[in-house]
């Protein structure tokens, strides 16, 4: 984005939290004239957190900050994950300790209604020298936001410095890499499986018979297995040719795409019974993706595809699969 005078965004983080900077430059967001974003994702350990840093200049349009919320409203990528959005939208006379959108200036009332569409909360309620709000701090999960006692920075009285907290737990959104570019996996399809079924078969199990502690002997058992097929079967990187999750149907991929259109209707006539239609089409997509996301956890649990049976010294039989990360499945 082009960084302007007295803008200009920055985000730093601490060790041992990994940043991974988003690629927004084929979304559209190079159509903003007047503001400047970056945006991030933040892991630590299996928590994950996207964070957007945002700056836009006191002059800019009405037309940019629809066009703003708009992309970020329809970013794939952040559906059922933990977002804060921060930084400087210079909104003057946004009414930070009210969550109306009556009687307020146009750029307001956009605001105020990417909060409600995207089931977002404005956090902020620090005030600068002049009783106003420039900076927000908007969010899909609950933290609390206070005057920072002890600045990092000389402080500017329009933009106090604050202090931004939140208690996250690692199971409150579960959820699975969707980024186009995913890690190397076994490519079953190029595997040699004879020089695999050998190489089992000549693996010596007795061990297994001494070790008394059941933890101890899967870890034994599965390093075994993954040590032969690491050495025949190869790995592949897979590139995705959808922006959404592979377990969205058809139909969740419609209604989405229908969802985001009334979105965009109820903008640009306020009318209540497009209102209406979106939340009853919002609700039925949280439904259906939690039902295909349980039926796609439970197939690849389940219904794995045998490609050959080994006996394992007695201990147990082993059954190979083609789909599934593990690689295997143990039945005593």
């Amino acid at each position: 984005m082009n960084v302007f005078r007295g803008g200009g965004v920055l985000l730093a983080a601490r060790q041992p939290v990994a940043v991974y900077s988003l690629d927004l430059s084929s979304k559209g967001f190079n159509d903003l004239q007047f503001t400047d974003l970056l945006g991030v994702k933040c892991s630590l350990g299996q928590v994950s957190l996207y964070i957007f840093v945002v700056y836009i200049q006191p002059g800019a349009c009405t037309d940019e900050f629809e066009l703003l919320f708009d992309l970020l409203g329809n970013l794939p990528d952040l559906y059922n994950r933990r977002v804060i959005i921060v930084g400087d939208f210079n909104i003057s006379d946004y009414d930070f300790t009210s969550s109306r959108a009556s009687n307020c200036s146009r750029k307001s009332s956009i605001l105020q209604n990417f909060l409600q569409f995207g089931e977002y909360q404005q956090y902020n309620n620090v005030g600068n020298i002049n009783g106003r709000c420039l900076d927000l701090v908007i969010s899909n999960f609950n933290c609390t936001v206070q005057k920072s006692a002890d600045p990092m920075l000389k402080e500017d009285n329009h933009h106090p410095s604050l202090l931004i907290t939140s208690t996250i737990r690692d199971n409150k959104l579960k959820h699975i890499n969707t980024n186009n570019s995913q890690p190397k996996q076994w490519n079953f399809r190029k595997a040699d499986f004879p020089s695999l079924y050998k190489s089992i078969n000549d693996t010596d199990w007795s061990s297994l018979k001494n070790i008394h502690n059941v933890n101890t002997a899967c870890s034994y058992l599965y390093d075994k297995i993954n040590t032969a097929i690491n050495s025949h079967v190869p790995k592949s990187s897979y590139r995705r040719n959808s922006n959404f999750p592979s377990w969205f149907t058809p139909v969740i991929i419609g209604k989405l795409k229908r969802k985001w259109k009334l979105l965009r209707k109820f903008r640009q006539t306020g009318n209540t019974e497009t209102h209406d239609e979106f939340k009853r089409i919002r609700t039925e997509i949280k439904k259906d993706v939690k039902t295909a996301y349980s039926s796609y956890i439970s197939d690849e649990r389940d219904t794995p595809l045998a490609v050959g049976t080994f006996d394992l010294g007695g201990a147990c039989a082993l059954h190979l699969k083609k789909r599934a990360p593990s690689a295997c499945r143990i039945a005593a």
